[in-house]
């Protein structure tokens, strides 16, 4: 049934599948904080702009953690906007970039689940917690960029080889 596929089709089918779950995710519940679940167009709005908002409303000097915690959470909300830019590049090179950026950025909402959990206590609801339209919009954004980062790994593994 695949024997006719080559790499560049799997990378294909890779990349719409990617974008479907990134799609899909925005419509379902990626987070849940204390009574309330939200859907993955609601985080993408609070992360892009009334984290900002309340960040600067807070006032005072903000101990470190709080401050991490703020920048994870703004991190996060960028997260979204870089995929979406990343369809606008054709050239590997760019893509690439886009990839590792997206790929490290994405330690950022892990960061805010983590610290959310340990500030309320681990077991409390109170904590937010990732839910299915989460897990899409990782997986999805991985898959986005699956070809680019494997092309990145086989091309130093073929640099190596060469030396």
């Amino acid at each position: 049934m695949f024997s006719n596929l080559d790499r560049d089709d799997f990378a294909n089918i890779g990349k719409v599948v990617g974008i479907a779950l990134f799609v899909i995710a925005f419509l379902f519940p990626a987070v849940h904080e204390g009574s309330s679940e939200y859907r993955g167009f609601e985080c993408a709005y609070i992360t892009a702009t009334t984290a900002l908002g309340m960040i600067l409303s807070r006032g005072g000097s903000p101990s470190s953690a709080e401050q991490l915690f703020d920048l994870a959470i703004i991190v996060s909300g960028a997260i979204s906007p870089l995929i979406v830019m990343s369809f606008f590049f054709r050239s590997p090179g760019v893509r690439r970039v886009f990839a590792i950026a997206v790929f490290v950025l994405m330690i950022a909402p892990c960061i805010v689940f983590g610290m959310s959990r340990e500030q309320s206590g681990f077991g409390s609801s109170e904590a937010i917690r990732p839910l299915i339209g989460h897990y899409f919009w990782m997986i999805g954004g991985v898959l986005i960029f699956a070809p680019e980062l494997v092309g990145i790994c086989r091309k130093s593994r073929s640099e190596s080889q060469v030396r």
